[in-house]
């Protein structure tokens, strides 16, 4: 079903914005990265535009759902601009959803305005959507949309001679916003006697969106109108975008909101991550705080911590004012651009009284600053300055010469530097964002928007909570001053709260962040996170997986001493876990069918005989030493069926080299095989003794001929026979014992474990054993535990 306007001859919207995206890059990041960095762009809006179009013209679907994913502050707004710009070409109208601040609302609308409504087309008019209650009070926006909608058709049908913009829908994601929307959607279908085609954007979609009440089983507010919106819009795209999707993995699993599939926006050359800042290259700019007593807050005591933070927060400034060329680094000789303003991000508590408190204390420890290097002026001596104020300066001095090669140099702190750094200090515009309407700097009013408003300053401080966690962009950040630690804290919000994420590239060398040892370490584990998610992401694109058929999760290791959740408890779907399955990564439990015992012991003499096996490792106990990649090749011939069959694809996946430091593959392996004689036996199709083998329960009450059956499948040739009880048959009880331990103790260095061993089974006496098969049981180290998210219960 052909849901989209066929498209007016021309230039396209989309063509448009890329070109005015392929300049900005390259008077960014110089011809080369430039040109690179737009490609990327386009091939990633090009590659979901046909998959939609395969999706939705080349089927009878009329709708679809993408989770989009990307890093935190990786240019998802600029895609999602790029997708508005498609839609100017092939919908009647457009959705955004910006989140649940007017300060996000207020950019994102502002983004448009600026990206889209100057180009060469104009394609676009922004419209902010009203409560309801006002939009049946003031018919102004149903009224617009469907004006412009008629247009938009006439034109395409060949009925007008203007084209009329896209109306583009910026909404705040709230109850009473998403119920207006969902009326216009039923008014204007009504009225011109055909749904609206529609593009649906939801911005931050694992905020507010998934439903808050799945734990009660019940429906939040926001949640029904978002789910009532798409039954109201029948033919629309919704493109989820977010960095952190934890929540959308486990969220109801039939929610009217879970992706059908996912696409990729992939950052460019220039983007600055939590993995950059991580990497061994930035060990400088990551500053420990050790001083922070959150018990004692006093606006009088100012931590040295936070005065060195403001330290290097005012030398980034000089940098940037009197050598631009220090500042930003490029290599194609094009001289710096960029803006004349740099910021700090202060991010101590999510309580407004504290901010109150880090306001006065910011501004008592600028003053000190201030008055410290005016002594060291007056009195003629540079070495009085503030100590933390020459510490900031010799680092920035060496990051510099290492960045630049030697090219660029900060000089030593002399009278006139001191100076210039001082007056600095008194241009210095100060904003505490938060809800509390008698915040320190309220009468000041919201953050800027606008560049111009920006540099209006050359050095802003913002202190705020949770509100700064979200998609609010502060664009030239180049001090994090964060201190905050929750007792139990969630990936996706610690995620969200890193805004010193961003294209960073060529001034990365002056970005620091401040923070507690703790914090840093959470940085390092949510960097492997990412990598995860990411390369996870772009299998499912490429693989155009039907994460509705196939359900979306994530397998992963960590230290124990991880204590972070994936996501918030209220949005979890009770069915779908985030597990902790100890350090126990595959364990099969259904290996007694004859058939298979034949196959697998023959897969296991034919692996061996291409190892080097050391066979007098431990009492009877055989040891081969390899990497991931010789067990992977081994547990893919292995033959399994029902639960081990999907445990075999979780132990696979948690191998594969693109998960990195959260995988296995770095690991080395060690491969335990004893009982070879009867192996060996039942290779050759040979019924093996099975009474000296070590035993475990069945579970279950196996049939009272359950050993003689058992022999008799020995002759049977399979797909020849009825079903029989050992088809289906599961171990009981854990295979690992102490016996199985003493080869893992015995290693003498930490490895990812694998136990391989004829095993019997016995349902009611251990001394009348029913069958055997070959048991396997892998184990990481003890530095280890294996985590899972979105998984069914009890599916692997």
């Amino acid at each position: 079903m052909n849901i989209f306007r066929e498209q007016v001859s021309g230039a396209s919207a989309l063509d448009e914005y890329l070109e005015v995206k392929r300049r900005e890059f390259i008077g960014a990041s110089g011809d080369e990265l430039g040109a690179s960095d737009a490609l990327q762009l386009r091939a990633d809006l090009e590659r979901l535009d046909k998959r939609i179009q395969r999706q939705l013209v080349h089927s009878a679907r009329s709708n679809v759902n993408y989770l989009v994913m990307g890093r935190v502050q990786s240019g998802k707004t600029g895609h999602q601009l790029g997708m508005l710009s498609w839609a100017a070409d092939k919908c009647d109208v457009a959705v955004i959803f910006t989140g649940v601040t007017e300060a996000l609302n207020g950019q994102t609308s502002y983004r448009i305005s600026k990206d889209l409504g100057t180009l060469p087309s104009n394609p676009v008019a922004t419209l902010n959507v009203p409560t309801r209650a006002n939009a049946e009070r003031d018919l102004f926006f149903l009224e617009s949309i469907l004006k412009r909608t008629k247009q938009r058709r006439d034109y395409r049908d060949g009925q007008g001679i203007w084209p009329e913009r896209l109306p583009v829908l910026v909404s705040m994601k709230t109850k009473p916003r998403v119920d207006a929307l969902k009326w216009m959607f039923q008014e204007v279908a009504a009225r011109l006697g055909e749904g609206v085609t529609a593009l649906i954007i939801d911005d931050e979609a694992d905020q507010a969106s998934p439903n808050a009440a799945a734990r009660k089983n019940e429906e939040a507010a926001t949640y029904a109108e978002l789910k009532g919106l798409r039954d109201a819009a029948t033919r629309h795209v919704w493109l989820s975008y977010t960095a952190t999707p934890q929540a959308i993995f486990l969220t109801e699993r039939d929610g009217a909101l879970r992706p059908d599939f996912c696409a990729v926006s992939r950052p460019g050359a220039g983007y600055f991550g939590v993995a950059s800042l991580m990497d061994a290259t930035h060990k400088t700019s990551r500053v420990p705080v050790d001083d922070w007593v959150p018990a004692q807050r006093n606006a009088d005591r100012v931590p040295s911590s936070l005065k060195r933070a403001l330290c290097d927060l005012l030398v980034a400034a000089w940098l940037r004012n009197y050598k631009p060329d220090a500042f930003y680094w490029r290599t194609d000789g094009r001289p710096p651009e960029g803006m004349r303003s740099v910021q700090m991000l202060v991010h101590t508590s999510s309580k407004v009284r504290d901010h109150a408190v880090d306001y006065s204390t910011i501004a008592t420890g600028l003053d000190q600053i201030r008055s410290a290097i005016e002594r060291a002026v007056i009195e003629e001596r540079p070495d009085a300055a503030p100590p933390e104020l020459m510490q900031a300066i010799d680092a920035l001095a060496r990051r510099v010469n290492t960045r630049t090669g030697g090219t660029q140099e900060v000089p030593q702190p002399g009278l006139e530097l001191l100076w210039q750094v001082g007056n600095l200090v008194s241009r210095t515009e100060m904003r505490v964002v938060n809800s509390d309407p008698n915040r320190p700097t309220a009468p000041a009013g919201p953050l800027p928007t606008d560049r111009a408003d920006w540099e209006a300053h050359p050095i802003w401080i913002v202190i705020g909570g949770d509100i700064l966690g979200r998609g609010l962009t502060i664009p030239q950040l180049v001090t994090t001053y964060f201190t905050r630690i929750a007792q139990a804290a969630n990936e996706d919000t610690v995620s969200q709260q890193m805004r010193f994420c961003g294209y960073r590239g060529t001034y990365a060398h002056v970005v620091t962040v401040h923070a507690l040892p703790a914090i840093f370490e959470s940085f390092d584990y949510l960097a492997q996170v990412e990598r995860a998610l990411i390369s996870t992401a772009e299998d499912w694109e490429e693989q155009d997986k039907n994460l509705r058929l196939d359900e979306p999760a994530l397998w992963y290791v960590s230290r124990p001493t991880n204590r972070m959740k994936p996501t918030r408890l209220a949005v979890r779907d009770r069915e779908l876990v985030d597990d902790n399955k100890s350090n126990v990564v595959l364990t099969l439990t259904q290996f007694i069918q004859p058939t298979s015992f034949v196959h697998n012991a023959r897969e296991l003499l034919a692996w061996m005989e291409r190892r080097e096996i050391n066979r007098g490792f431990l009492d009877d106990w055989l040891l081969a030493e390899c990497g991931s990649e010789d067990v992977r090749e081994l547990l893919g011939r292995w033959k399994m069926t029902g639960r081990d069959d999907a445990s075999r694809e979780v132990a696979v996946e948690l191998m594969n080299p693109r998960l990195g430091d959260l995988g296995l593959s770095n690991l080395p392996f060690a491969i335990f095989v004893r009982g070879l004689d009867v192996v060996q036996m039942a290779a050759v199709g040979a019924v093996p003794n099975i009474a000296d083998l070590p035993v475990r329960r069945l579970a279950g009450v196996a049939p009272s001929a359950a050993g003689a059956i058992w022999e008799a499948g020995w002759a049977a040739r399979a797909g020849l026979r009825p079903e029989e009880w050992f088809d289906s048959a599961r171990l009981g009880v854990p295979h690992i014992g102490d016996a199985q331990r003493r080869p893992i103790e015995r290693l003498g260095f930490d490895a990812v474990s694998a136990v391989v061993e004829p095993l019997a089974l016995y349902s009611a006496d251990k001394s009348s054993r029913v069958g055997a098969g070959l048991a396997v049981s892998i184990t990481t180290p003890d530095a280890f535990e294996v985590r899972a998210i979105g998984v069914k219960a009890g599916s692997a």
